[in-house]
């Protein structure tokens, strides 16, 4: 309290705890001859406290603050998929929440994130409501990535988590083969029209095919998946042209869609 402008005259503080009766509250000397006002605290609840000089308020006199229980480490809990999984440039997110009352600040909360190359990842934390925190960071390489949350340096239950972090999928990266892509090849309508796709270093997605045959009617194309390739088989009873689309997520791999004509099988007459 600041009173060198105020002329003589007497300084007085008195508080009220939460029940309405008086608590304890002393004046001493701070800097520059202001006066620091300590209060008791032995409850938990709203406290009041007057300040007066020559027995009237100062501006904004009575003062209202609450007192909660000290919060631990061990009432502190962080959920979200971020801190498990994630995949690489995009954000992954988490919530810090305390258990109790009392995380009213986020001074005390240190979060960390480094890869396990030792590389540091900026976390961004928001106040998103009273002891709720909305954290989430980018990492930018496939590799597993430690988030250490500590309160008061003391690490929170499951402190520190370890996040398993995958390429983004990237269609560019997936390729595909079969001796129906190969120049010249002749296919046969009732032939197995099989293509295999590459998806191993495509980062995590997963493929999806359709084909359309003759009058542009769909087809049967079914998927199996072993070892990071994928064997697409198209369903080619008539003879006609063929379209299939291959795509990795939402997004056409290199190539697709495909192309094929398959002509009638000769008989002998």
């Amino acid at each position: 309290v600041s009173t060198k402008d105020a002329g003589s005259g007497q300084l007085n503080v008195a508080a009220t705890g939460p029940s309405g009766s008086e608590v304890a509250a002393f004046l001493t000397d701070g800097e520059d001859g202001n006066k620091n006002v300590r209060v008791e605290t032995k409850e938990v609840g709203r406290y009041k406290v007057d300040v007066l000089w020559n027995k009237k308020h100062i501006p904004k006199s009575p003062f209202y603050f609450d007192v909660v229980k000290k919060l631990t480490a061990d009432q502190i809990k962080a959920t979200g998929e971020g801190l498990v999984n994630g995949q690489t440039d995009t954000p992954a997110k988490f919530n810090v929440e305390a258990i109790k009352p009392g995380l009213h600040s986020s001074q005390q909360l240190v979060i960390k994130v480094r890869s396990e190359s030792g590389g540091v990842v900026d976390a961004n934390v928001t106040n998103a409501s009273q002891g709720l925190y909305q954290v989430e960071y980018t990492p930018s390489t496939a590799e597993d990535h430690h988030v250490d949350i500590t309160y008061q340096d003391l690490n929170i239950p499951g402190s520190p988590f370890r996040a398993t972090i995958q390429q983004q999928p990237i269609a560019e990266k997936c390729s595909a083969r079969g001796d129906c892509l190969l120049p010249g090849c002749v296919l046969i309508a009732g032939d197995p029209l099989d293509v295999t796709v590459v998806t191993q270093d495509a980062g995590r997605g997963k493929l999806r095919a359709t084909a359309t045959g003759p009058n542009n009617e769909l087809v049967g194309a079914f998927l199996a998946e072993m070892h990071g390739e994928v064997v697409v088989r198209v369903d080619t009873k008539d003879p006609g042209l063929y379209e299939v689309n291959l795509l990795w997520n939402t997004e056409h791999i290199p190539g697709s869609p495909f192309s094929f004509t398959l002509i009638p099988r000769l008989t002998r007459s």
